[in-house]
């Protein structure tokens, strides 16, 4: 169907985007891409294309190519936050995580409501047992009150370090907002049974 709108009208932009996502729903990423580079030359200030195009390369590890979109990207909107924080994804996936927290870092600086970004940071620093680990849950918290990786990160973050009543305080508090959450409450048995 994407195929066939695009065949009877290639002047609307959302019909490449269609057809991409469609292409590469059904593993077809190598057509999802060429598509998406097609549209590019058709709309060269689609900033949407760009995004898309940059996370398809990401999804499926063609990290130069992701690379060179977002260097295309950045030319027409040089702080765009998304292409940032496509961009700190890769360098994280690469390994190249000093350089992915400065992206990190750089996209709440811009946008100051960026949840996904914050949740990255705070996983990252949770890793290293970084205190930061807080604030960056703190700012999830105030996005999103209800955001359950952020809500289970925090109690975990007391929990693996020993701090077992903090982490009580923080598996109830979790519950509280999330009562049905499976993880939640594994994660909190787990506790008790380390408490004895």
């Amino acid at each position: 169907d994407a195929e066939k709108a695009l065949s009877l009208d290639s002047s609307k932009v959302d019909y490449y985007k269609i057809l991409a996502d469609a292409y590469f729903d059904n593993m077809h990423s190598n057509a999802a891409v060429k598509t998406l580079q097609r549209s590019l030359g058709r709309f060269p200030q689609e900033k949407a294309l760009y995004l898309k195009l940059a996370e398809m390369q990401m999804i499926v590890e063609q990290y130069k190519d992701c690379a060179l979109t977002l260097d295309m990207l950045f030319k027409i909107s040089p702080d765009n936050p998304d292409g940032i924080f496509i961009r700190a994804q890769a360098r994280e996936m690469t390994g190249d995580t000093a350089e992915a927290i400065k992206d990190f870092e750089k996209v709440v600086s811009i946008d100051a409501d960026h949840i996904n970004a914050y949740m990255k940071l705070a996983l990252i620093k949770n890793r290293d047992g970084d205190q930061v680990t807080l604030k960056y849950l703190e700012n999830v918290l105030r996005i999103d009150s209800l955001n359950e990786a952020a809500l289970l990160t925090r109690a975990q973050f007391y929990h693996f370090r020993n701090e077992f009543e903090k982490a009580l305080t923080e598996y109830k508090n979790a519950l509280i907002r999330k009562p049905q959450s499976a993880n939640i409450n594994y994660n909190l048995a787990q506790m008790y049974l380390e408490m004895g």
